[in-house]
């Protein structure tokens, strides 16, 4: 039987030629000295063959896939870069979400290092990135020079960073590489995701009735809804955000910010006015309509979907997540005090027979959603999370997308993200076996 042809790469010191450890298993024609390589998009090297026992958890040992070429080369990778941005002690970013990433790789024979903008070099075939350390038990980040990257996954991890010089330059660079392919080029804008769903015939029913901030505007929408939320359009966490209700003879404000949650009761129009004002200073915000939401043991929650995109490319629905609002909270946002459902509780308790209907309809809801906003963004995107509000009815409402989602608490859904993304990045790069089964 004919094993894939796998093994390590060994990243030898400056100079020197890398090394492939073969893969017990793998099989070759002969038992050649050594091959033709090609490592990342187009750097040929000539790579030395060794075998014998190898520290395969070592940094330097890196794992690699081999794809015979019809010039007798061999493809060599995927390498993939999660690309963030710098900091004096390396990089930015939630690296522990780097190291389960990276892991989860390895065990899949895929090498994943992290990279930011200074360590990019146009006219260069390689970077100089980061590897993860996990000799002796301890994880440490290691400096080193790695060849170019076949899959860019962009995980800068704010949208001021992702704006800089230097990030839009990297970002314009692999999105300009013919053999470099990047993924969730850039975080979402609530009010621009708004104005493309509104052009759906299909999706705008998931709306609520949103509009940019102003006075007009405001007032027409309290005296029409009497809830409303007013969301920062650049906001993430729930934080910034501000509950305006219409009560018999006054308007009642909670504002919410990561660090404290303000109740304010205002007789008058015009001091509402006044008051939401200096609340939102120079930030861009949105007016949404507050929906009535369903109810788990008297606590209002909604749904956290995380779509993700297979090994075939397609989008998928990799789990959902159900955020229950804490007290006096005004979102759902674990930060803010939300907690954690059990969706097939839930969705038992509430609907009963129906459960199972109702929640491939929030499934294929997802997908559809997930499929329409790459379409209109133009751009290739992998994954993304997104909130969906729910009635007692079992309607659903649409309310923000993120280009970045945070890691999910549930261990399932967490298992399953990091797999089904290093699965999607292997089809992305051409190194997947779907692919070699069409060669």
């Amino acid at each position: 039987m004919n094993y894939p042809k796998t093994g390590w790469l060994a990243v030898q010191g400056k100079g020197q030629s890398p090394v492939f450890f073969p893969h017990p298993r793998s099989t070759f024609h002969a038992d050649p000295r050594s091959l033709s390589f090609i490592l990342g998009p187009n750097m040929k090297k000539n790579v030395r063959i060794q075998s014998g026992a190898i520290q395969t958890h070592s940094p330097q040992m890196m794992p690699v896939r081999l794809i015979p070429t019809s010039q007798g080369d061999y493809l060599a990778g995927p390498f993939i870069a999660i690309l963030t941005s710098s900091c004096r002690n390396g990089f930015r970013g939630n690296r522990q979400n780097f190291m389960d990433l990276i892991q989860t790789g390895r065990k899949m024979g895929v090498t994943i290092y992290v990279l930011t903008p200074e360590g990019i070099h146009p006219q260069s075939q390689t970077v100089r990135g980061w590897v993860l350390n996990t000799g002796n038990g301890k994880k440490r980040w290691l400096s080193a020079t790695l060849p170019m990257p076949h899959v860019v996954y962009n995980r800068i991890p704010s949208r001021h960073m992702e704006q800089q010089a230097p990030e839009q330059k990297a970002l314009k660079f692999f999105h300009q590489h013919p053999r470099i392919n990047l993924f969730n080029p850039s975080f979402f804008n609530k009010w621009t995701l708004y104005q493309f769903l509104k052009e759906s015939p299909q999706l705008k029913k998931l709306l609520p009735e949103t509009h940019q901030w102003d006075a007009v505007t405001l007032k027409d929408m309290i005296n029409k809804h009497g809830l409303l939320y007013l969301k920062p359009v650049d906001g993430k966490a729930g934080d910034g955000i501000i509950r305006v209700k219409s009560q018999d003879s006054s308007f009642e404000i909670i504002y919410q910010t990561l660090q404290r949650k303000q109740r304010i009761t205002i007789k008058q129009w015009n001091d509402l006015l006044s008051k939401l004002t200096q609340l939102i200073g120079n930030r861009k915000y949105v007016v949404q309509q507050g929906i009535p939401l369903a109810k788990f043991q008297n606590r209002p929650f909604d749904l956290r979907l995380l779509m993700q995109k297979d090994k075939t490319g397609r989008w998928t629905l990799t789990g959902t997540g159900i955020r229950l609002a804490g007290r006096e909270a005004i979102s759902t946002h674990v930060p803010m005090g939300g907690s954690i459902g059990k969706m097939s509780t839930i969705m038992k308790s509430l609907f009963d027979d129906q459960s199972k209907k109702i929640t491939w309809e929030i499934e294929q809801t997802g997908i559809q959603l997930a499929t329409y906003i790459e379409e209109k963004y133009g751009r290739n995107l992998g994954e993304m999370s997104m909130d969906l509000g729910m009635e007692t009815t079992g309607r659903l409402w649409f309310f923000e997308a993120n280009s970045k989602p945070m890691k999910f608490d549930e261990p399932k859904i967490r298992s399953d993200s990091l797999q089904k993304l290093i699965h999607y990045m292997l089809y992305l790069s051409g190194f997947h076996p779907i692919h070699q089964k069409r060669r």
